[in-house]
């Protein structure tokens, strides 16, 4: 959370997360990561029939993108969201390991 603030990154949040051992014991400092940043479905005559990217897809941000750093596509049901390049800049010059990345489009 500390790297996304530092970075001035858009369309995040935090909220609260209780976190307990299977001994009912309370690990405190937990947060959750909401996504607030939204975008209409610009994969829209993107992706085939199982949703893998058509090469030559383009971007369109008039497609309802509110400019957010981090965003969800709300027409689509993955647990997926996209982050601008600032974003995955700073977290991968903040050393922060785990992250898979994937272009959105080719």
């Amino acid at each position: 959370m500390d790297v996304l603030e530092s970075s001035g990154a858009t369309g995040w949040r935090t909220v609260p997360a209780l976190v307990r051992f299977k001994d009912g014991e309370e690990l405190p400092g937990y947060r959750v990561l909401v996504v607030t940043g939204s975008c209409d479905n610009f994969f829209e005559g993107t992706l085939d029939d199982v949703g893998d990217r058509i090469p030559g897809a383009v971007f369109d941000p008039a497609r309802g993108w509110d400019g957010s750093d981090i965003f969800w596509i709300e027409a689509r049901p993955h647990f997926t969201f996209l982050a601008t390049d600032r974003v995955r800049r700073a977290l991968g010059s903040s050393g922060i390991t785990g992250v898979v990345y994937e272009d959105a489009v080719d």
